[in-house]
């Protein structure tokens, strides 16, 4: 028997089969079984429920963090105006206080150090000194460093280090109205301890 004759036998053996549900029904009924299927698959392993999940929560931390390293510039949204601080949280758990640029929020940069476990307050324009002497230890809780040709201030602080009921005194002032850059002296005091407060020419 040659094809064609093969051929012709198929067609006469099927000719009085009819089909009695449309076609686009059982496109519809396979899609139906196909994701009822998906969905046992993914409730009795957990597979891919576990992966929806995981994405859902690692979103949020690809946006950089405040408690890693904290960036500040004058608040109200975005803006272009450079940075004016940084505080990052280092492995070796010091927190390192950088200035970029002039500080006109003094509460952003105290909000940020308190991120870091860092208690402080900061003056800004005006240069502050305790009535009496800084408590001891200071030397182990805070060390500047300048990073030159930036003249940038760097502080490590180490918070561990910090008397129980203390706190830092940050001054961030321009020496003189011709000065390029800027001061910022620091105190370890007791919490609401006297200072004195001098104020210091503009930093405009």
């Amino acid at each position: 028997m040659n094809d064609e004759r093969v051929v012709e036998e198929l067609r006469r053996s099927v000719a009085d089969v009819r089909m009695t549900r449309p076609l686009d029904r059982i496109e519809q009924r396979g899609r139906q079984r196909r994701r009822h299927r998906g969905l046992l698959g993914a409730v009795g392993g957990g597979g891919a429920v576990a992966v929806i999940a995981g994405l859902a929560l690692a979103l949020p931390a690809a946006t950089p963090a405040p408690e890693v390293s904290t960036a500040g510039g004058p608040s109200g949204g975005a803006s272009l105006t450079p940075v004016a601080f940084e505080v990052k949280r280092q492995a070796d758990q010091t927190v390192e206080l950088i200035l970029h640029d002039e500080v006109t929020d003094p509460q952003a940069l105290r909000a940020a150090l308190a991120s870091a476990d860092v208690p402080a307050q900061v003056e800004i324009g005006k240069r502050c000194t305790p009535v009496g002497a800084e408590l001891p230890g200071a030397e182990k809780v805070y060390r500047a460093e300048v990073a030159a040709p930036g003249y940038e201030f760097a502080f490590v602080i180490t918070p561990k280090a910090m008397p129980a009921g203390s706190e830092l005194i940050f001054s961030i002032f321009r020496p003189n109205p011709a000065a390029k850059g800027h001061k910022m002296d620091a105190a370890l005091v007791a919490r609401g301890a006297a200072m004195t407060c001098v104020p210091m020419p503009s930093q405009k």
